[in-house]
């Protein structure tokens, strides 16, 4: 089984964070953070502002580490290791950014969502819905 580190970021504006809505080939809709896996000689911090970047079209600054997941993607035969920080938006302007399946890409949609509308969907990783129950409401 091979490994990936992820960099997830917890984006919150008027006492909502950004999800992405994602489509796997197993047909399975899921909510999880911005982010993406790091690449080679990247430091996940830089990989972290990357992936936002490409996701969402927003510029953000990390402001601090906030929690690590660990877990088997077994679609995808991976064990993850996906380290989560909060950032704040800088620049930039959200866009809805629809992905060609057939390329692999499975990002349908960017929304952001109350704490209450998140854990009525399948959202990963779970373990963060109590870290953002905590900073909501404490950042704008």
């Amino acid at each position: 089984m091979s490994k990936k580190i992820r960099a997830s970021v917890i984006l919150i504006k008027n006492n909502r964070v950004l999800v992405m809505n994602s489509k796997y080939s197993s047909g399975k809709t899921i909510f999880l953070l911005p982010g993406g896996g790091v690449e080679d000689y990247e430091t996940i911090e830089d990989a972290a502002i990357r992936e936002v970047k490409e996701e969402t079209n927003l510029d953000i600054e990390l402001v601090h580490f906030i929690t690590y997941n660990q877990y088997l993607h077994k679609e995808r035969g991976k064990d993850v290791l996906e380290v989560i920080f909060l950032g704040k938006i800088i620049g930039g302007e959200k866009e809805t950014h629809l992905n060609d399946p057939s390329k692999g890409k499975h990002i349908f949609g960017i929304e952001w969502v109350t704490y209450e509308e998140l854990c009525k969907k399948e959202f990963h990783p779970k373990k963060a819905l109590e870290n953002l129950k905590n900073f909501l409401g404490k950042n704008q």
